[in-house]
C-alpha cells in the first residue's frame, strides 16, 4: 500500500512494454517497484512508426534520472536499429534531413525505415494534425526531441507546444518530468 493506493507484486513477470504514450518515470518506478525481477521496456513510436526508440529501465543510470528530474526532457532510450531518425530544426521551411542538427540540439524529429507506414509517408504535408512531412522519405513525427552524447532520444513533447519568448524556449516535458518529482504531484 503506497500512498493509499493498493499495490502488488508481480514477481514472476519477466517482460513488460509500456507505451502508447509519454512513459514518464514515475509509472518507470512504480513498474519496477511491483515487478523487480522483469526487463521493464518504454517504447516510444507513433501511429506510423512503431518503435522508434526503446527504454530498458535496467540502463537507466542515475545520472539520467538526474537530467529527467532537472527538466532535460525525457528519456525515449536506444534507436530502433531499423528506423533512421534525425533531428531538424525547428523553425523555417522543412530542412532537408540530410542536414540535421547536431547531438545535443533541440529539434523536430522525423524518422524513416522499413516500417514507417509508406501510406502516410506519401501523404501531401498538412493532412494531419500531429505530423508533418519533411520529404516524400522522411515522416515527422510532430515531436521535438534531441539526441545526448550517446546517441539516445531524448523527447522534448509536441512540437506544436513549445513556448518561447524573451526568456528562450521551453517544451512540455522539460517542465512535466520536474513537476512530476514534487511530493503530491500525481499527474502532469
Amino acid at each position: 500500500n503506497v500512498t493509499g493506493v493498493q499495490t502488488c507484486a508481480l514477481p514472476i513477470f519477466r517482460r513488460i512494454l509500456t507505451g502508447g504514450a509519454p512513459v514518464f518515470p514515475p509509472l518507470l518506478k512504480r513498474l519496477h517497484a511491483i515487478a523487480p525481477a522483469a526487463d521493464i521496456i518504454a517504447v516510444y513510436g507513433s501511429t506510423e512508426a512503431e518503435p522508434i526508440a526503446l527504454l530498458h529501465h535496467s540502463q537507466i543510470a542515475p545520472s539520467d534520472w538526474d537530467r529527467m528530474a532537472s527538466g532535460h526532457g525525457l528519456l525515449a532510450g536506444a534507436i530502433d536499429p531499423e528506423i533512421r531518425l534525425r533531428i531538424l530544426p525547428e523553425e523555417g521551411p522543412d530542412a532537408t534531413p540530410d542536414v540535421p542538427c547536431p547531438n545535443g540540439t533541440p529539434g523536430r524529429i522525423v524518422v524513416a525505415g522499413p516500417h514507417v507506414n509508406a501510406g502516410v509517408v506519401a501523404e501531401e504535408a498538412g493532412h494531419t494534425a500531429t505530423s508533418t512531412r519533411a520529404n516524400s522519405e522522411w515522416h515527422g513525427t510532430g515531436d521535438s526531441g534531441l539526441l545526448d552524447e550517446q546517441g539516445r532520444l531524448w523527447l522534448l513533447g509536441r512540437s506544436a507546444a513549445r513556448i518561447t519568448d524573451g526568456f528562450g524556449t521551453v517544451y512540455p516535458f522539460q517542465v512535466e518530468c520536474t513537476a512530476l518529482e514534487f511530493p503530491g504531484v500525481r499527474r502532469a
